[in-house]
């Protein structure tokens, strides 16, 4: 490892998060490399774990891919809530700083604004789970995802990790989280994908290209726009649940 101007964490239990696994490659040249020229002048763990989430969040674009490591997602550049946290988890333990994964289970309505409209009721059958990277500093976990780059959030809804308290961008729609150290949580939602409608990336991917060329106003009310139908369409899909429940419970008395 380089050189950095603190003390490697020491404790027996968080040496697990300091060490690759099969997806994040912290003892890698190039990540070793881009790490060091990141945190440069960083003289904490905080500061150095802030540069590299900037450097995740918006160097890193936000685009769907099949899965890929951490060398992969730097040097292509792209990255989704599935892959960027292989790239943070492997710059921040290459800083010594003990880093692991965190998978957010989350209310599906939270995926329509890259998601065509003709696919929600497919997604809303889903327990769709999110990816993102929890740092220790000062002696707890705390998340910082880096999901989305700064091009494709509107001014008025973006706001930057300050490396004191959690942060996760589907805090709206969160269910549950769990912490872990290795890539389990990179399969899982590669298992899931698996189930998604041929060429949704492709898709996807065109939406979120759109989005980010838009003007900073037009983004705003796009966000609130989609958001507002999509909920609306997901408690209806939600209640039409509950009367097909309440009429077959009715029929099962009988």
């Amino acid at each position: 490892m380089f050189e950095v101007p603190w003390e490697a964490a020491r404790d027996p239990e968080l040496q697990q998060y300091l060490r690759p696994t099969e997806f994040c490659e912290p003892d890698h040249p190039e990540i070793q490399k881009i790490t060091a020229e990141v945190i440069e002048g960083a003289e904490t763990p905080k500061e150095a774990a802030i540069k590299i989430y900037l450097f995740v969040r918006d160097e890193i674009e936000f685009g769907m891919t099949e899965i890929r490591s951490s060398t992969e997602v730097l040097q292509s550049r792209l990255g989704w809530c599935c892959t960027k946290p292989n790239l943070q988890v492997a710059m921040l333990r290459a800083a010594g700083i003990p880093a692991r994964y965190r998978a957010e289970s989350f209310l599906p309505f939270g995926l329509s604004l890259a998601m065509p409209e003709e696919s929600w009721e497919f997604i809303w059958e889903l327990e769709p789970l999110h990816g993102l990277a929890e740092v220790y500093l000062d002696g707890k976990w705390i998340g910082c995802d880096a999901t989305f780059d700064k091009d494709l959030i509107p001014s008025t809804l973006r706001f930057d990790w300050d490396g004191e308290h959690d942060l996760t961008t589907i805090l709206p729609w969160r269910k549950s989280i769990a912490g872990t150290p290795s890539s389990w949580l990179v399969k899982e939602i590669n298992e899931m994908l698996k189930s998604f409608p041929p060429g949704i990336f492709d898709i996807m991917n065109e939406r979120i290209k759109l989005g980010r060329a838009v003007p900073d106003d037009i983004k705003y009310r796009v966000h609130l726009e989609v958001y507002g139908k999509a909920i609306m369409k997901y408690l209806e899909f939600e209640a039409q649940k509950w009367r097909k429940w309440c009429k077959e419970s009715e029929l099962l008395k009988e």
